[in-house]
């Protein structure tokens, strides 16, 4: 029976070899973008838990200073090296290149001859890295002074950074002999103490010595990941739904067989056993190709990925994207039950079917309707998007039957083969239900990215106009800055100088970034708050007060007039929180005081950087170049305002590309699931061709309804897509935004552009339709009747 039954399987991939095509390429298409993105997450929560706990260089313990800015003299780390500590000294700072170009410099010390080849210092670079921007191995990078770096090397594993021996680092970043932080292994008891006595000697620095086993906050890292996995499963949905349609017609073929095997001593259960193992193999050959596709797409996306966990979570250590086995098991356990689960759906009963869709809406409805009010949390609404878009789905066939029957009503009113069209426009539409869900789906995707980008653009927008609110910024160490601060006052053009001081702190079990501002004569500008106290700025002049940003306030749900106790090091300081401010772009937690407050309760408030508001009619250009020049200041030290600006731009187009990579992706998926649906269609457009042709149609006139007919259901389908991509916009950035980074915004739904982008695809969609519709015109009326006939 096996025997029959593998050349029954084989005949019909003789006969069907196309509907196989389709099943295995979409299998293929949605094992890859799950796997894909899956890879992504594993690499970047693998990272994340390396960079925190020290897992890969086994440097359990980081000496770091609570303030900002390059704090540890390199004369500690040669007191620890006289200990016997093996310390390691790490120096980090962003460097602007020739070219303008933002960079991460790492200066590190590592094994003779690593950094160092035969012509001298080498500049060690990721090949992703340098691939995406264009580099090439020996090329010299310049600075913004015209400094050269050393010549590139291209390794792979590297990471965002750009990797140099920390003196050739120091040199071009000029921290001279300052370091970021230092590494130190494991410590005995008394190694413990005797740091712990050194350290006490820098109270000024804000010296602390961390355990890296301790866990860190990752719920920013747990919310970009949950946002990727809801992308990536609508994708996956859109690959299925083409290895649905291929299946369905592929389970119609054998349900006529199912009656002779009947007869040869098949059983139902025989039957389904063999399907089973069939459709298993299927899994197994689209789990294997699939799972290497998703890992190159992983690649290939890894480096904008990477570079937004760097710059949002601080993460240092590089992604690991290679396959492995455990990747295809993944992707054949997750195809294999889908394929089940179809085979199931296809095999009930239909009245069960019609009574079971409508139950279905039903009960997504309410369940909609309740999450709508009640979700709390990230999951929650994630939830409500999934709702959203199963309703969506099983909506969108009755919609397609309203539209169909709307657009029939026209028909006595156009010539014979025009209303031949839109009577038979009906049959047409449900012919092709499953890629249009595919579309209508990738379209909604599409629409709804685009409206949450186009939302946060505008609201980054208005937040920088109001937050970078000085014309110069001027970052320095403390003892620089007291001796400049003078001749900074007496500059003319300068209208008021603004300093800032920060260090880092806990609230409760997280981190928390402690900012402070030295007090004016007036409420500071250059914050936009969602809450505030009517005595906001007296509270905070004696101390009392404080001020939170909008992402701390919503994960700890911190409320108006709460009282906040902040640790840093071994002190602590109680306020009463007076405000909270918008704070787009920093998903971290954040508390705002007078610098004199910080200073009062944990010792000292160095200040880390000046903000530099000029008088109206001021050079800009012109100030920045005496201010190299007369006051010696580098040009790595002074930031001018577009230049913050063009950095946080570049941020967040860094941050969304993945975003915009996954909807192109998806929308691909269902335009190759639309021409594999409609080059299926052969066979019944085959059948209305030769009774119309018989019936005087030409083939010009033929050709002309199948196109109207196209453009109906494109319309149908940008109709029902704008409502589903508008309604999960405003979801995205209602609901899912602020409850997965705490960042609240007014939802612009004309934003983004979509509404072009809407028409080039439905424009695409069309021309991909022609293709099968022009083939078909062409084919001979008099051999497809001979056909029929046989």
């Amino acid at each position: 029976m096996i025997k029959d039954f593998i050349a029954l399987s084989l005949g019909d991939m003789r006969r069907h070899r196309w509907l196989y095509l389709w099943l295995a390429l979409g299998l293929t298409l949605a094992g890859a973008l799950l796997t894909g993105v899956e890879a992504l997450n594993r690499a970047a929560k693998s990272s994340f838990t390396q960079a925190e706990q020290g897992l890969e260089n086994h440097y359990p313990w980081r000496l770091q200073s609570l303030l900002s800015g390059h704090r540890i003299h390199q004369d500690l780390y040669l007191d620890l090296r006289r200990a016997g500590i093996a310390a390691r000294p790490v120096m980090q700072k962003m460097v602007r290149l020739a070219d303008g170009s933002v960079v991460r410099l790492r200066g590190v010390e590592l094994p003779p001859g690593y950094l160092r080849g035969e012509s001298g210092w080498r500049t060690i670079v990721d090949m992703q890295v340098a691939a995406q921007r264009g580099w090439l191995a020996g090329q010299t990078l310049l600075s913004d002074s015209g400094a050269p770096l050393p010549q590139l090397a291209l390794q792979s594993d590297v990471g965002p950074w750009l990797l140099l021996d920390i003196s050739q680092a120091a040199a071009l970043a000029k921290t001279g002999p300052w370091l970021s932080y230092l590494e130190l292994p494991t410590l005995t008891d008394s190694e413990l103490a005797w740091v712990k006595r050194r350290i006490d000697k820098e109270i000024e620095s804000g010296l602390v010595l961390r355990e890296m086993t301790q866990a860190g906050d990752n719920n920013l890292l747990e919310a970009f990941s949950l946002n990727l996995t809801a992308l990536s499963t609508l994708s996956f949905l859109v690959g299925l739904l083409l290895a649905f349609h291929a299946l369905e017609r592929l389970v119609q073929h054998r349900l006529h067989s199912l009656k002779i095997l009947h007869q040869l001593g098949f059983t139902r259960r025989q039957w389904l056993s063999a399907l089973a193992m069939e459709l298993g193999l299927w899994s197994a050959l689209a789990a294997l190709l699939g799972s290497l596709l998703g890992i190159w797409l992983a690649r290939f996306l890894g480096p904008g990925v990477s570079d937004t966990l760097v710059s949002l979570y601080e993460m240092e250590k590089p992604l690991q994207l290679a396959w492995n086995w455990g990747h295809a098991l993944f992707c054949f356990i997750v195809l294999f039950g889908a394929l089940m689960l179809m085979i199931v759906y296809l095999l009930r009963a239909a009245g069960a079917g019609r009574r079971w869709h409508w139950g279905a809406i039903a009960v997504l409805l309410a369940l909609g309707a309740w999450l709508n009010w009640q979700a709390q949390d990230q999951n929650g609404a994630l939830a409500l998007v999934a709702c959203t878009v199963l309703l969506t789905v099983l909506v969108l066939p009755k919609l397609l039957n309203l539209g169909a029957a709307l657009l029939g009503r026209l028909a006595p009113y156009a010539n014979a083969p025009l209303a031949w069209s839109l009577w038979d426009l009906r049959g047409a539409s449900h012919r092709l239900v499953i890629p249009i869900v595919a579309i209508t789906l990738a379209l909604s995707s599409a629409i709804s990215t685009r409206i949450l980008v186009g939302s946060f653009e505008q609201a980054l927008g208005e937040y920088l106009d109001t937050r970078l609110h000085a014309d110069i910024y001027l970052y320095a160490d403390d003892a620089t800055l007291r001796q400049l601060k003078p001749r900074l006052e007496a500059m003319p053009e300068v209208a008021r100088l603004q300093q800032r001081s920060q260090r880092d702190g806990r609230f409760g079990q997280g981190a928390v970034n402690l900012m402070g501002y030295n007090g004016t004569g007036q409420p500071w500008r250059f914050l936009t708050f969602t809450q505030i106290e009517p005595d906001w700025w007296q509270a905070l002049a004696d101390g009392s007060g404080c001020l939170a940003n909008e992402p701390m306030a919503m994960r700890h749900r911190l409320s108006l007039g709460q009282a906040m106790t902040l640790h840093s090091g071994e002190r602590m300081m109680v306020c009463r929180l007076v405000g909270i401010y918008y704070d787009y772009g920093n998903p971290g937690d954040e508390v705002t005081v007078w610098m004199r407050s910080l200073a009062q309760a944990f010792g000292s408030a160095p200040a880390d950087g000046y903000s530099l508001i000029l008088h109206e009619g001021i050079d800009l250009s012109a100030t920045l170049r005496q201010l190299q020049q007369e006051l010696g200041l580098p040009q790595a030290s002074l930031l001018a305002q577009r230049t913050l600006r063009e950095q946080a731009n570049g941020l967040f187009r860094r941050t969304f590309v993945i975003t915009d990579a996954l909807a192109w992706l998806t929308l691909v998926v269902a335009m190759i699931s639309w021409f594999a649906s409609l080059a299926a269609q052969q066979r019944s457009w085959e059948r209305q061709q030769a009774v119309v042709s018989s019936l005087g149609m030409v083939r010009a006139q033929i050709t002309q309804a199948r196109l109207l007919q196209l453009v109906c259901q494109m319309g149908l389908v940008a109709l029902i897509a704008t409502g589903s991509g508008v309604l999960l916009g405003w979801q995205l950035v209602s609901k899912v935004n602020p409850l997965a980074f705490g960042w609240s915004m007014p939802v612009q739904l004309g934003s983004g552009q979509w509404l072009s982008g809407l028409v080039m695809a439905c424009g695409l969609l069309i021309l991909v339709a022609t293709g099968p519709i022009w083939w078909q015109s062409r084919r001979s009326v008099a051999a497809e009747l001979t056909r029929e006939e046989a």
